[in-house]
């Protein structure tokens, strides 16, 4: 069973008590922890051969069978197409995009 969000906060949270660690270390653990419990997009299969992500911010498309766009903005009024050679590849690019947004809320 995966562990939630919350049970591994609290995992950090025990194991520096248990240690005695001050609380800037206990804080700084969970901030380095943060960007790891961010889940992956879901990608749905969209028209044309396109991959969209469920939040339809993100689509990926093939080019002319030489490589994928990826585009993050919402459906086809996208920005920022940058070509990866393989799906996974742009799958990978738009998940760590992804993650790097979120993780910038916190900031």
């Amino acid at each position: 069973m995966d562990n939630t969000m919350r049970d591994k906060i609290a995992e950090i949270i025990s194991a520096g008590f248990m240690q005695h660690e001050p609380c800037a270390s206990i804080t700084n653990a969970i901030l380095a922890a943060l960007p790891s419990m961010v889940k992956p997009l879901v990608w749905d299969a969209a028209w044309g051969g396109a991959y969209e992500s469920s939040s339809h911010v993100y689509l990926i498309k093939q080019r002319d069978n030489t490589g994928f766009h990826y585009i993050v903005g919402a459906g086809l009024f996208g920005f920022g197409a940058v070509e990866y050679e393989t799906l996974a590849e742009a799958k990978a690019a738009a998940n760590t995009h992804n993650r790097a947004a979120i993780m910038t809320s916190f900031e």
